[in-house]
């Protein structure tokens, strides 16, 4: 607060002696929340649009029409869940948890989870997705948890980039988790992994995984 008096000996504050002056911090305040809520509102409007991975499938005709007519065929629509987040009321991060369940390798028993959870943050920082996120991992208090559980979450931080950035970088990382969803061959996980056999996630390199946008 500095000197709150002419007498007070303290540095600092206005010359007169009267006091540092904490509206200005409280309009910065208000400022920074402002400009927060709005990157909040940008980034998790994507996340929201892009929840689930839709599917479609066609069947055959319903009718005895030559094939060629197809007024009547049906398709079925599947909608598969990615992951469920919470929209934030306060600070600078998303935190969402992947339905890894509801991917093909893991319902298959091919991959494990934790494995799939590795890759997805490695296909993330590939052509032409860019980006990258915290895994985590690197938040769980103890090893148990990060084993059990902690391997499903990412967090997004909305303040890491500049604004602009935040729109086309959010659809980069849907775009990613559904691409990531498509993938049914086990080998296509066991080559993105290849490199970090033994290495732990809790220490991503940044440096080495070239032009991504910090969503950390």
């Amino acid at each position: 607060m500095g000197p709150q008096f002419k007498l007070d000996p303290g540095h600092g504050g206005a010359k007169d002696g009267s006091g540092w002056d904490v509206s200005g911090w409280v309009r910065w305040l208000e400022g920074l929340r402002g400009n927060y809520e709005r990157r909040m509102n940008t980034i998790c409007h994507i996340l929201e649009a892009g929840k689930t991975h839709v599917k479609t499938g066609r069947r055959a005709s319903l009718s005895n029409r030559n094939e060629s007519d197809d007024e009547d065929d049906w398709a079925v629509v599947e909608k598969v869940p990615l992951y469920d987040f919470a929209w934030p009321v306060g600070g600078m991060f998303v935190w969402l948890k992947i339905a890894f369940e509801s991917h093909p390798l893991m319902k298959s028993k091919k991959v494990a989870g934790p494995r799939l959870a590795q890759a997805l943050w490695i296909f993330w920082t590939t052509k032409p997705y860019l980006v990258l996120v915290s895994p985590g991992t690197i938040f769980a208090p103890t090893p148990e948890i990060a084993e059990k559980s902690a391997w499903q979450f990412f967090r997004i931080c909305f303040a890491a980039v500049d604004e602009d950035l935040l729109g086309p970088f959010s659809k980069r990382w849907v775009e990613g988790i559904n691409a990531f969803w498509r993938i049914k061959d086990e080998k296509v996980i066991d080559d993105l992994l290849k490199d970090m056999e033994g290495a732990s996630i809790d220490a991503p390199e940044v440096s080495t995984l070239g032009s991504l946008v910090g969503f950390c």
